[in-house]
């Protein structure tokens, strides 16, 4: 076998980098339709439940009267996810309790570990010391893990909300590749600090998460609140991930379901968006083919509108067919 010499490795290193600074200058031409939107969230009212592991759940509310909403970010985010649909959810009239998952944003880790099942127990006590009636919990990825792992506490009366919003999830990660993925993701490799080629980065953003032709302001916000999180919760919580098993959850859950995918989702593939649809036994399913994983920021508006849709229907779940379209009534161009 022909070794590759050092030559010839610097030399592929160098073409690599030329192509990546080529395809980020094309993404830097990228119109923004969120531009005078920041990705961060404005402060909210700020308030932390207590847990017995010695985990602090942070939790944000926006909007002062409404129905009242959860939203739960997934792994390696914060309740800054939820930037851009919250306020289109507070104009709408709703009330928008957004959690930070143990060890994300301002929450702290504790002892319990991860796992949708803790994640579950640990909604649960939220959402019992804030003591709200919630019309609808919305979980993205990690998120809607968490959204199953609470329905195991009581899968067959689901006392909660009336509805649930599950965006880019699934019941299970049990497949082959996402269990060699998991453990893989699970170890030490990613360095503490985001050293090395910010171009390197921003294409590993750029096609981990991100469907067509992103902003390049989504991208490295993406790169940024990857790096908030602390090195240990990132390798624990997707190691964590590999045990998600609630498939047996996904098709007893008693309420209605808005399940929303994307076609270009790399972590949480069409196919097992398609499959939960048929195991949740009232479920509605808009996918979004331009879209990848962080379909919440690629579709914010078609997303803010269908949860407003749906939660205010008088029947559930929303009609069959894509809501949420460009000329969707309640479409928030903003």
């Amino acid at each position: 076998m022909r070794k590759t010499t050092p030559l010839a490795m610097a030399g592929l290193a160098a073409a690599s980098a030329l192509i990546g600074r080529r395809s980020i200058r094309s993404w830097e031409s990228t119109a923004d339709p969120e531009a005078a939107t920041p990705l961060r969230l404005r402060d909210g009212q700020s308030q932390f439940v207590e847990l017995a592991d010695g985990a602090r759940i942070h939790v944000a509310s926006f909007g002062v009267t409404g129905p009242a909403l959860l939203a739960v970010h997934g792994l390696t985010a914060s309740h800054h996810d939820w930037s851009l649909i919250v306020p289109k959810l507070v104009r709408s009239g709703f009330r928008v309790f957004a959690v930070d998952q143990r060890g994300h944003g301002r929450s702290t880790r504790g002892t319990a570990g991860f796992g949708s099942e803790q994640l579950g127990r640990d909604l649960e006590q939220v959402i019992d010391a804030l003591g709200v009636d919630f019309e609808a919990l919305i979980g993205h990825s990690m998120g809607g893990m968490a959204i199953f792992g609470l329905a195991a506490r009581t899968p067959r009366t689901f006392d909660w909300a009336s509805r649930v919003v599950l965006i880019a999830t699934d019941s299970s990660l049990d497949d082959r590749l996402h269990q060699v993925a998991l453990r893989l993701g699970g170890l030490p490799l990613v360095p503490d600090d985001p050293s090395g080629p910010r171009w390197f980065r921003r294409i590993v953003a750029r096609l981990g998460v991100f469907g067509e032709a992103p902003p390049i302001r989504w991208v490295d916000t993406a790169v940024a609140n990857y790096f908030e999180c602390p090195a240990d919760v990132v390798r624990d919580a997707t190691a964590a991930l590999a045990s998600h098993d609630l498939d047996h959850i996904a098709e007893t859950l008693p309420v209605p379901v808005l399940l929303i995918g994307a076609g270009r989702d790399r972590l949480i593939f069409p196919r097992q968006i398609r499959a939960l649809h048929d195991r949740l036994p009232d479920s509605t399913l808009t996918m979004y083919d331009d879209a990848g994983h962080m379909v919440i920021w690629e579709r914010a508006a078609d997303i803010a509108a269908e949860i407003v849709a749906f939660v205010q229907a008088d029947s559930s779940p929303v009609a069959t067919g894509r809501v949420g379209s460009d000329d969707h009534p309640l479409h928030d161009p903003t």
